[in-house]
């Protein structure tokens, strides 16, 4: 798809040199940035539980699950061949 766009001309030409740094034309460099702005960002470090997450998490056990955990636990684990 071909489009129009309006650029500041101190911007356009900074955007001209760093295509030009990165060995690509402009155009390739636009859609990339793009992409790159546009895209789902990685979220940050995690942040700790607050009090109440953590008794909505823990506070209750979950019995079927720790059945399930010991049942796993108790799988023999085959000793690897060399």
């Amino acid at each position: 798809m071909q489009t129009t766009i309006q650029l500041d001309d101190v911007l356009l030409a900074k955007a001209t040199k760093l295509a030009r740094e990165k060995g690509c034309d402009l155009s390739h460099f636009i859609e990339e940035t793009l992409r790159d702005r546009i895209a789902p960002t990685v979220p940050g470090a995690l942040q700790p539980f607050t009090p109440e997450e953590f008794r909505r998490c823990f506070a209750t056990p979950d019995l079927e699950f720790d059945a399930f955990a010991e049942h796993c636990a108790a799988l023999p684990v085959p000793i690897p061949e060399e």
